[in-house]
């Protein structure tokens, strides 16, 4: 922030430089990884083992929401009718 008022630099556009410059080093990294480590990462995925592991959270998060969400409802107070 020093650097822009010494050099009479916008501080939006640094920012916004220093942004994207930062979005294309985490970008960048992200792909490197992938092209290293994508189709082994794959294979895991696409594998029936972690899918059926998968399906099970599935299944204990909708459990989850219903049993948390049934007393929720029951616990409502009765609607009131509308004032005549």
């Amino acid at each position: 922030m020093l650097t822009c008022g010494a050099l009479e630099i916008d501080r939006w556009i640094f920012f916004l430089d220093v942004r994207i410059d930062a979005a294309d080093s985490a970008f960048g990294a992200e792909a490197a990884l992938a092209r290293v480590y994508g189709r082994g990462v794959l294979r895991v995925i696409e594998s029936q083992p972690f899918q059926m592991v998968v399906v099970g959270f599935i299944i204990i998060a909708v459990a989850g929401t219903l049993i948390s969400g049934i007393p929720a409802l029951e616990k409502r107070p009765p609607a009131t009718p509308p004032p005549a």
